[in-house]
């Protein structure tokens, strides 16, 4: 009993943390495009990188939340 509720919080955290980077990324976004001293702009290509990790993050937490979360929530429904 010990080890499952071990490894049922490591997994809770898991997916805890995998939907928080995707608001992380979209935040770092509109800090780059809203909060940025144009002193300091960025360049084209790490703009570019930017919106290729934030797609990147989203889509792998958007699989996660269709293919683990939900599956395991529809499990605990009468």
């Amino acid at each position: 009993e010990g080890v499952v509720s071990r490894l049922l919080m490591v997994a809770i955290g898991g997916y805890a943390q995998g939907v928080t980077i995707p608001v992380i990324a979209w935040a770092a976004l509109y800090l780059r495009y809203f909060r940025t001293d144009k002193r300091i702009t960025p360049t084209k290509l790490s703009d570019a990188f930017l919106w290729i990790a934030i797609v990147s993050i989203t889509a792998v937490a958007a699989y996660a939340v269709c293919t683990d979360i939900v599956p395991s929530l529809l499990k605990l429904l009468p």
